[in-house]
């Protein structure tokens, strides 16, 4: 026999065991306390079935407000920063704090990235051998 694994199936088997007991009078008196038990272990996997429904549907509510909450703290961080930046002014380094840049002057940003540059000497170019003279390595 092939086993039953949904839990529908599963429960309409202990039922359909528990009312051939019951239309079996003689089986229900030497199996009364398996009955018994099999009645409430019915009761209790839908108990657990219907608890175990509500949780996915109230992970999925956790899940939906959570967002809204994150999306709503963002909001309010993204006004948080306008105003410190209104308060502390745009260029003002403490600014960084909130994780905003300041405006900087474009030569202190272009120092600070580039460094001071010291001009590099070329090397003088090598002078042409005159026309005719091309050494090879027999002669060197």
């Amino acid at each position: 026999m092939a086993t039953i694994n949904s839990l529908a199936d599963i429960l309409l088997d202990f039922k359909n065991v528990l009312t051939a007991s019951q239309d079996n009078p003689e089986v229900l008196k030497i199996a009364e306390a398996m009955v018994a038990s099999l009645e409430k272990l019915v009761v209790s996997i839908t108990d657990l079935n219907a608890r175990k429904n509500l949780t996915i549907g109230l992970k999925q509510q956790l899940t939906q407000e959570l967002e809204a909450a994150i999306k709503e703290g963002r909001e309010l961080a993204r006004r948080v920063r306008g105003a410190a930046k209104a308060m502390l002014g745009t260029k003002n380094e403490r600014l960084v704090q909130f994780k905003t840049a300041p405006l900087r002057d474009r030569k202190s940003r272009r120092s600070k990235s580039k460094g001071t540059k010291t001009p590099v000497a070329t090397p003088p170019a090598a002078e042409p051998a005159p026309a005719g003279q091309h050494e090879t390595k027999a002669q060197a």
